[in-house]
């Protein structure tokens, strides 16, 4: 809520009165007021339409939040609040939204995410000035012809809805930067999507997408593209001239290899190839010097490469559901890693050199068969959680006594004796174990 000076209020209060002998229906102002004291928005102590008005505007003079009320019909009399820049509706049972809304003339960001509402009145393309539409998880399953009008708008968020296309006239926001889109029922996207030259933002995970067009190549502006759960078998050789790209998800897809382009994305920060069907780790990631983090569990991957330990920004790497046998050594070398997923492999021997990963903070070795952890581990200063559970281990090493800072340790599901429990216990006396 933006309070305005009472005076103001006042004012505004005596002309529209004075203009009700031009036939302004006042009726409208006391079905609003009336809407806006039953969701306890402004108390219910005026009495005459001056009084009413006067609250009215002293609400919601530029900013309405009606988020979270129950509220499942809005009134038309909405339409009066001609000097409404943002509406918050979000998280209430909507199932309309009135056709008076087309007057509300200087509204930039309508937000209604979390609600019940089916389809947009036509009237919504006579909201030029709007810049943000926020219409995800309701029951949309098409958008009006009108909604091309809205040439400025700049973020269209309509995820979770029911929508199975999107209509061509997609290329008409040409201003756009954020587009969302996922979660619905679309199966194939309009050739004028990929005109979206400001594009910054595209989300369409969760749709039954098989093919994205090799047009991609011209959303040269695109810094975040979401394309997991969805049906892909292949990536256009075109995503290798998103040059710009910071965050790329593909998880959960049909994918076996990657396009060898993808070594052009040298601004790539976070990847995401989780749950496909890879079998190996392209030699061409070595270009990937920002990278950060790196999840590629749920794979058929049973080699990594040497090459992975020039990504010296590697943060994070997740390698779990895999093929591995071994702990590969090259990972040992990247020296900012504080965070390393190996469970559910058939890792049967760690390497010496696991002492090197200075930085690492987490570590995932749980799944495995390892039967032997090496003595350099104590080497590991900042490790805060390791889980070694289901393993094929009898024992620790002494050196585990050196981790100060491990605040988790699950060593259940092992052939560990009572014995060897009370000597690790021992070992780490403020350290939490799960022996079981």
């Amino acid at each position: 809520m933006i309070e305005s000076g009472i005076s103001t209020n006042i004012k505004l209060a005596f002309e529209i009165i004075e203009s009700n002998k031009l036939q302004v229906d006042l009726s409208a102002y006391e079905e609003l007021y009336n809407f806006l004291v039953i969701n306890e928005q402004i108390g219910s102590k005026a009495e005459t339409i001056f009084e009413k008005i006067s609250a009215i505007y002293q609400f919601c003079q530029s900013c309405v939040w009606l988020n979270n009320r129950k509220i499942s019909n809005l009134p038309d009399s909405l339409g009066v609040l001609k000097s409404i820049k943002i509406l918050h509706l979000e998280y209430n049972e909507i199932q309309k939204l009135p056709d008076s809304i087309g007057t509300l003339e200087n509204m930039k960001q309508l937000l209604a995410k979390n609600n019940k509402i089916p389809e947009l009145p036509e009237s919504i393309g006579d909201i030029k000035i709007l810049r943000w539409i926020n219409l995800s998880n309701n029951c949309l399953k098409a958008l009006p012809e009108t909604l091309k009008r809205l040439e400025n708008l700049k973020i269209l968020s309509l995820s979770k809805n029911q929508l199975k296309s999107i209509p061509d006239y997609i290329g008409s926001f040409t201003e756009l930067k954020r587009l969302n889109l996922m979660y619905n029922q679309i199966s194939a996207l309009p050739e004028n999507l990929y005109s979206l030259k400001k594009l910054k933002r595209l989300h369409l995970s969760g749709n039954p997408l098989t093919k994205i067009s090799g047009s991609i190549s011209n959303l040269t502006s695109l810094e975040t593209l979401y394309l997991s759960d969805c049906k892909l078998k292949e990536l256009p050789s075109g995503i290798s001239e998103l040059q710009n790209l910071r965050s790329l998800s593909l998880n959960n897809n049909e994918l076996s290899d990657l396009p060898a382009g993808i070594a052009k994305l040298t601004n790539l920060t976070d990847l995401h190839i989780s749950e496909n069907q890879l079998d190996s780790v392209l030699k061409e990631f070595v270009h990937l010097k920002k990278l950060k983090s790196l999840w590629l569990s749920d794979n058929k991957i049973a080699y990594f490469p040497d090459i992975i330990e020039g990504l010296q920004s590697l943060e994070l790497i997740s390698l779990s559901k895999n093929q591995l046998t071994t702990l590969p050594e090259s990972l040992c070398n990247l020296s900012q890693l504080s965070e390393l997923n190996l469970k559910e492999n058939i890792i049967r021997k760690l390497s010496d050199k696991i002492g090197k990963m200075k930085n690492i903070e987490r570590l995932y070795l749980n799944d495995n068969e390892i039967a032997e952890i090496p003595e350099t581990i104590g080497k590991l200063k900042k490790l805060k959680w390791l889980n070694l559970r289901i393993n094929k281990l009898k024992g620790l090493p002494e050196s585990i006594g050196k981790l100060r800072r491990l605040e988790s340790l699950d060593i259940g599901q092992n052939s560990i004796s009572r014995e060897e429990h009370k000597k690790i216990q021992a070992l780490l006396p403020k350290c939490r174990i799960n022996f079981y």
